[in-house]
C-alpha cells in the first residue's frame, strides 16, 4: 500500500511537469525528503499531502493517500477502479440504474425508521449497490489523473 502511494506522488509530480528540485522548493522540502517520499521510504504527513495536492493540481493524490496510507480511509472509502472515461461513464450509469431500481424497496424498509431482522439482507444488498455507485462516481471524478498518465506516456514515446 505504501508503495502504491509513493508511486502516486511521483506520478502527480511528473504530471505537473515539475522536477524533484522545483517540486521540493514549492513544497518547502529538501529534495532528499521528496526522494524518500517518492521511494516509499517515509510517508508524508497530512499537511504535506495537502500541499502536494495544491502544488501538483491533483485531487487524486489526496484520494490515494486516504485510501492507501490512512487506516481510517482504508475502512471508509470505497475501492475505485480507474479505467477509460467511456467505460467509467457506463459503469456509473449501470450502477445508478441498479440503485434507482432498488430504491422502492429501500423506502419500504426504512419507512418506519427500523431495519427489522427480516429486512437486513435486502438493506445490506442496497448498501452494496450504493457503495458501487459511489465508487463509480469517484472513478469519474478522478479520471483526469488516468488521462494525464496516458498523455505523459504518449509524450515520452514520441520522437
Amino acid at each position: 500500500m505504501k508503495g502504491d502511494f509513493a508511486q502516486a506522488i511521483s506520478l502527480a509530480r511528473k504530471n505537473a511537469h515539475l522536477t524533484q528540485e522545483c517540486a521540493a522548493e514549492a513544497l518547502g522540502l529538501s529534495r532528499r525528503v521528496l526522494v524518500y517520499y517518492e521511494a516509499g521510504e517515509i510517508l508524508p504527513c497530512d499537511e504535506v499531502v495537502a500541499k502536494m495536492m495544491q502544488v501538483y493540481g491533483s485531487k487524486y493524490l489526496g484520494y490515494a493517500y486516504l485510501s492507501t496510507a490512512s487506516a481510517t480511509g482504508q475502512l471508509l472509502l470505497p475501492k475505485v477502479q480507474l479505467s477509460g472515461i467511456a467505460s467509467s461513464a457506463m459503469q456509473l450509469r449501470v450502477n445508478l440504474r441498479n440503485v434507482c431500481n432498488a430504491y422502492d424497496s429501500l423506502e419500504t424498509i426504512c419507512a418506519d425508521d427500523v431495519i427489522a431482522k427480516e429486512e437486513a439482507d435486502e438493506y445490506n444488498r442496497y448498501c452494496t449497490r450504493l457503495e458501487s455507485l459511489i465508487s463509480a462516481s469517484m472513478a469519474i471524478k478522478l479520471q483526469r489523473c488516468k488521462q494525464t498518465k496516458k498523455s505523459l506516456t504518449a509524450a515520452t514515446v514520441r520522437p
